[in-house]
């Protein structure tokens, strides 16, 4: 029998691969992005689940994008800019990336 250990308590880490070999430029464009989600979210007083309702899959994969703990597909992006009523360029345009 396999014993039960405590949870970590280490701060959050991505648990997605695909964050884990991002660059720190390229995480810090996610958490920015991030939080474009949740004030455009939070403008719009929607909650997580109210996100489901709009269509989107999942409450969980969103909060997980909202922390930055998710990379991005084109797909996703689409979905999102469904859910939000808003252009996925319109999203994009408002995080501070610098090339």
């Amino acid at each position: 029998m396999v014993k039960k250990t405590q949870r970590d308590s280490s701060p959050r880490r991505p648990k997605d691969e695909r964050v884990q070999r991002l660059s720190l430029v390229e995480r810090k464009f996610l958490k920015d992005f991030g939080q474009v989600l949740r004030t455009e979210r939070e403008a719009q007083e929607l909650t997580l689940y109210g996100i489901e309702e709009r269509g989107y899959p999942s409450w969980q994969h969103w909060q997980k994008l909202e922390d930055g703990l998710r990379d991005l597909k084109l797909t996703t992006l689409l979905r999102i800019g469904k859910t939000l009523k808003k252009h996925p360029g319109e999203l994009l345009g408002r995080v501070g990336l610098k090339v």
